[in-house]
């Protein structure tokens, strides 16, 4: 997608926002059928049976407590995926995936103090990670840190060049 830069980054950053959501909108249209495979992850199609039960033969997998967590977080039971992200890093405190999505989560239920907690620990154990910055970013702007913001969500673009979530949450910072 390409736009005609007016040189105002405010400007700039919606435009593309905006072409961006218009060629969704058009694929999606062309292309119904596959709509769901396009959001859909695996693990929101491996069936939950089947993880819990490789969980049940290997406890201590955090690989698995993740996949699961994914899964409940796809299907909407948020606690669920908090305890199992929780377990999974009494397993392994460092196991990134748990921290950046129980910060996510926390972020999103306002709970800012221990969103800050396992945000900074996801950026400490994968400093260049994309969606870790990304979510700092959406934290610093909760704490009205337009500035820091909106570096975090440029890094992060750095490394994700189409996250679509990313470009909208810069140009609201500005």
């Amino acid at each position: 997608v390409e736009i005609d830069r007016v040189g105002d980054m405010e400007t700039d950053v919606y435009n593309l926002t905006a072409e961006l959501m218009k060629k969704y909108g058009e694929l999606i249209r062309e292309y119904p059928e596959q709509w769901n495979g396009w959001l859909q992850r695996p693990w929101k199609t491996r069936p939950l049976e089947e993880l819990e039960e490789g969980l049940r033969q290997d406890p201590h997998n955090v690989s698995l407590m993740g996949e699961i967590g994914r899964c409940h977080l796809a299907n909407g039971r948020v606690e669920e995926a908090k305890e199992v992200f929780e377990r999974a890093l009494a397993e392994a405190p460092d196991y990134h995936l748990a921290h950046l999505q129980l910060g996510r989560l926390f972020l999103e239920e306002n709970e800012i103090e221990r969103a800050t907690y396992h945000l900074h620990l996801s950026l400490e154990l994968k400093p260049r990670d994309a969606d870790s910055r990304k979510q700092m970013g959406l934290l610093m702007k909760k704490r009205c840190r337009n500035t820091t913001a909106l570096i975090y969500f440029r890094s992060s673009l750095r490394a994700k060049h189409d996250d679509a979530e990313s470009y909208w949450a810069q140009g609201r910072c500005l």
